[in-house]
């Protein structure tokens, strides 16, 4: 029996055994009463904002903000501001690119009194 053949009678069998099965058992009902009812963050569609590069992007989290933004599709989504994403990581668009988006650097210095000496 040639490779092919036996893959699609395998896929037949398989795809009659689960209609079989799921008319047998109504799958749904026990899905549904696995998960626990109010533990689980709710999953939305986001818009994540890329400072560095400007760019932004729709996709869906579990983040959600106060924030809000109304996308070209006319509806509002939570908006979450990124400082790197792929739109601006140096790995992805190959270039280098000094990142000091608060002044890391000089609030480091200033707390804990080290860079210029006196003297």
């Amino acid at each position: 029996m040639p490779v092919a053949r036996a893959v699609k009678l395998l896929r037949f069998t398989l795809c009659t055994w689960l209609a079989l099965f799921s008319r047998l058992f109504d799958l749904e009902k026990i899905s549904v009463g696995i998960m626990k009812d109010g533990i689980h963050p709710s999953y939305q569609s986001v818009v994540f904002h890329d400072v560095g590069a400007d760019y932004k992007f729709l996709t869906r989290s579990t983040m959600s903000s106060k924030e809000k933004i109304t996308w070209t599709d006319g509806k509002e989504y939570p908006l979450i501001t990124v400082d790197i994403s792929s739109a601006s990581h140096p790995f992805f668009t190959g270039k280098m690119k000094y990142v000091d988006s608060a002044g890391r650097v000089e609030k480091f210095q200033k707390k804990y009194g080290w860079g210029k000496k006196e003297g």
